[in-house]
């Protein structure tokens, strides 16, 4: 889009969570622990869901496959994709310094290595994880 003598780019915006179903075996020695979890993202975009979806959990030590959604909706322009997934995870991803003395860490992170951050980019859905009855924005 031209504004003016500049140029700007489409930036698209996808709201999105990652809400844990069950953690199981917890390997404080091997610093593992498995995860069955829900992945949404929530969004009106020119993007392809492909485009979108396509993310590499950072700290999967086994990458799950993501297919087909398990849930898909569409509300006027806006689509709510639902992914399923399990695997097994690095324990404290984030290093020393991020958390408390003898704490450890459970997460789960992902990215989009094709498109970058000028031209998608996710944001918490605190809607669809009820969050404003916590925070307001």
């Amino acid at each position: 889009v031209q504004f003016g003598s500049q140029y700007l780019n489409r930036t698209d915006i996808v709201y999105t969570a990652i809400r844990p179903t069950s953690i199981y075996e917890i390997n404080l020695e091997e610093d593992t622990f498995k995860i069955d979890l829900d992945l949404w993202f929530r969004y009106r975009s020119t993007l392809s869901e492909a485009e979108i979806a396509n993310v590499r959990l950072i700290n999967a030590l086994e990458e799950p496959v993501m297919e087909q959604p398990s849930v898909q909706t569409q509300e006027g322009e806006t689509t709510y994709s639902l992914y399923k997934l399990n695997g097994k995870f690095s324990l404290d991803y984030l290093s020393a310094e991020d958390r408390g003395l003898g704490e450890r860490i459970l997460s789960v992170s992902f990215v989009n290595e094709q498109l970058s951050r000028s031209r998608l980019l996710y944001v918490p859905d605190s809607l669809g994880l009820n969050l404003s009855q916590y925070f307001s924005l």
